[in-house]
Protein backbone atom coordinates (compact mmCIF):
# COMPACT_ATOMS: atom_id res chain seq x y z
CA UNK A 1 0.00 0.00 0.00
CA UNK A 2 2.62 2.12 1.09
CA UNK A 3 4.82 1.94 -2.90
CA UNK A 4 1.43 2.06 -4.58
CA UNK A 5 0.43 5.58 -2.66
CA UNK A 6 3.80 6.94 -3.59
CA UNK A 7 3.53 5.53 -6.88
CA UNK A 8 0.94 7.32 -7.57
CA UNK A 9 2.15 9.96 -6.10
CA UNK A 10 4.68 9.96 -8.39
CA UNK A 11 2.67 10.01 -11.43
CA UNK A 12 0.42 13.05 -10.31
CA UNK A 13 3.78 14.71 -10.67
CA UNK A 14 5.38 14.80 -6.81
CA UNK A 15 9.04 14.43 -6.50
CA UNK A 16 8.72 13.81 -2.52
CA UNK A 17 6.90 13.10 0.35
CA UNK A 18 6.61 13.41 4.06
CA UNK A 19 4.99 11.22 6.36
CA UNK A 20 4.27 12.92 9.43
CA UNK A 21 4.86 11.43 13.10
CA UNK A 22 6.39 7.81 11.65
CA UNK A 23 6.95 5.11 13.46
CA UNK A 24 8.34 2.53 13.32
CA UNK A 25 11.14 4.79 11.65
CA UNK A 26 13.10 0.77 10.08
CA UNK A 27 10.42 -0.03 8.29
CA UNK A 28 9.81 2.98 6.50
CA UNK A 29 13.72 3.05 5.46
CA UNK A 30 13.67 -0.36 4.27
CA UNK A 31 10.81 -0.29 2.70
CA UNK A 32 10.86 3.38 0.19
CA UNK A 33 14.28 4.42 1.42
CA UNK A 34 12.89 6.90 3.80
CA UNK A 35 14.67 9.29 6.19
CA UNK A 36 14.45 11.24 8.98
CA UNK A 37 14.20 14.55 8.24
CA UNK A 38 12.78 16.40 11.49
CA UNK A 39 12.68 14.50 15.17
CA UNK A 40 9.91 16.02 17.34
CA UNK A 41 10.19 15.20 21.14
CA UNK A 42 6.89 14.81 23.04
CA UNK A 43 7.55 16.11 26.85
CA UNK A 44 5.45 15.64 29.60
CA UNK A 45 5.14 16.74 33.16
CA UNK A 46 2.53 15.97 35.92
CA UNK A 47 1.03 19.18 37.61
CA UNK A 48 0.25 18.77 41.35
Amino acid sequence: LLRRCLADQRAAGQSAAEIGWVGPLRFYSRAVGARAERVFWLYRRDLA
